[in-house]
C-alpha cells in the first residue's frame, strides 16, 4: 500500500457512536478508534481501518435524527449535540462505499458510516472525498458492456442488472449494455470497428506534424 502523504483533512468522527479519528490523503482514508480510558478500558485494542482512496466507489450524504433516550444515555457528554425543534438530535452523517479484500481473487463491498458534529464539517468531508475521486485519471467514465448470452447459465443478463449494474450507477459510471438479443457477430462487428477506429487514432497522433 502507498504511503499516505500529507493529509487533507483531519477530524474526531463517530463512527456507531464510538469516537474515531478520521484522516484523509490523496491516496488514503483512514479511521482509528480513539483510546479509552485506561482506567474504565485497560485492555480494550485501538482499532484501525484503512482504504486506498481508488478503492472507494462512492460517498453519499445522510441526516441522522434521533431523540431517543438510549442514545442520550450511551452519549459520554463530549459529543456536541444540535438540537432542532421538538428536542430531536441532529447529526449530520455521510456513508463511504467502497471494495473491501476479503481472501485472495475475492473482493466485496462494504460501508461505513461517519457521523459529523455540525453541518459544515460534514460538508467538507464530503466535498474533499468526492474530489479525489474525481481526480483519479484511471477511472472510467463511460463504459460499453457486452453481455455473453450464454454466461452464467444463461443469466448473464440478469446477474448484470442484479449485481454490476447498481455498482455501476453507485459509482457515476455511464454504461451502453450490448447483449441479450444481440447477436455474437454484431458484437464483434462492433469491436472490429472501434479497434479500426482505435488505429487511425494512433496513427494520426504519430503522424509527424
Amino acid at each position: 500500500m502507498d504511503r499516505p502523504g500529507r493529509l487533507l483533512l483531519v477530524s474526531e468522527l463517530r463512527v456507531r457512536n464510538a469516537a474515531y479519528n478520521v484522516s484523509l490523503s490523496r491516496s488514503l482514508l483512514a479511521w482509528k478508534r480513539r483510546a479509552p480510558s485506561p482506567l474504565y478500558h485497560p485492555f480494550r485494542p485501538s482499532v484501525c481501518h484503512s482504504v486506498p482512496v481508488s478503492e472507494i466507489i462512492s460517498v453519499r450524504e445522510e441526516e441522522e435524527e434521533n431523540g431517543s433516550r438510549q442514545e442520550d444515555d450511551d452519549d459520554d457528554g463530549s459529543w456536541k449535540k444540535i438540537r432542532e425543534g421538538g428536542g430531536k438530535v441532529c447529526r449530520q452523517s455521510f456513508t463511504v462505499s467502497y471494495v473491501e479484500r476479503c481472501r485472495p481473487h475475492r473482493w466485496r463491498c462494504a460501508e461505513v458510516t461517519f457521523t459529523c458534529p455540525d453541518g459544515p464539517l460534514h460538508q467538507n468531508w464530503v466535498s474533499s472525498i468526492r474530489e479525489q475521486l474525481t481526480s483519479i485519471t484511471s477511472r472510467p467514465r463511460h463504459l460499453l458492456v457486452y453481455i455473453n448470452p450464454y454466461g452464467g447459465k444463461r443469466q448473464g443478463e440478469r446477474i448484470y442488472e442484479q449485481k454490476v449494474a447498481p455498482l455501476f450507477a453507485q459509482a457515476g459510471i455511464l454504461t451502453h449494455v450490448i447483449g441479450g438479443s444481440v447477436t455474437t457477430a454484431h458484437s464483434c462487428t462492433v469491436l472490429q470497428v472501434m479497434e479500426h477506429q482505435g488505429q487511425k487514432r494512433g496513427r494520426r497522433s504519430d503522424a509527424p506534424s
